[in-house]
């Protein structure tokens, strides 16, 4: 690949590597399953790779974007939701990795 974007770190680095090609660029964007990454870095001066990171945007696209949510106009996908009392449950959900979207965990006010 010429390009891969890894938004997950620590767990999908490895493979985000292995699918880099020669003169590859990774960007990533994320850890979400941890920040920690472990590589050869020979590979990459041989690979004459880029390793680039990225916020995925700026402070004013952040705020377009929060004011189109706080207008209605965009909804969170939400994958499950969870009472407190089985947060056990969400945190297996979660580390299943087979979530699609967000898992909530509802605490009583």
């Amino acid at each position: 690949m010429d390009v891969v974007f890894d938004t997950v770190g620590e767990a999908s680095w490895p493979q985000s590597l292995a699918a880099l090609g020669k003169r590859g660029r990774l960007v990533t964007c994320g850890a979400t399953s941890g920040p920690h990454v472990k590589m050869d870095v020979r590979r990459l001066f041989w690979n004459q790779w880029d390793i680039m990171g990225s916020t995925m945007g700026n402070e004013a696209e952040f705020d377009t974007v929060a004011n189109e949510y706080r207008a209605g106009r965009l909804t969170a996908l939400v994958d499950s939701v969870f009472e407190i009392s089985q947060g056990r449950k969400a945190f297996e959900r979660l580390a299943s990795g087979q979530q699609f979207g967000k898992v909530v965990v509802r605490i009583p006010e």
